[in-house]
């Protein structure tokens, strides 16, 4: 995904959702792209998510909503 930002040479940026211990409701999107001024950075919004059975559900919807417009431009790996 990019976002037009100061830093033109990023083609892309590499987000990673993690759990967070006190919220059972949401996971947050952490950047992990290599060498970017940006990793390391949490994403703004948080992603809503679904625990049945020991596993955690996260929806398109969820996601579409968290990353808006830019999520037309992402590839999901699981």
């Amino acid at each position: 995904m990019h976002h037009g930002d100061m830093h033109p040479n990023d083609q892309h940026f590499d987000y990673m959702l993690v759990k967070v211990p006190e919220d059972k409701e949401h996971m947050i999107l952490v950047n992990v792209t290599e060498g970017s001024h940006k990793a390391g950075a949490v994403f703004v919004k948080k992603v809503s998510i679904q625990i049945t059975s020991n596993k955690i559900v996260v929806k398109l919807e969820a996601l579409k909503e968290a990353l808006g417009e830019s999520f037309d431009y992402c590839y999901l790996i699981t």
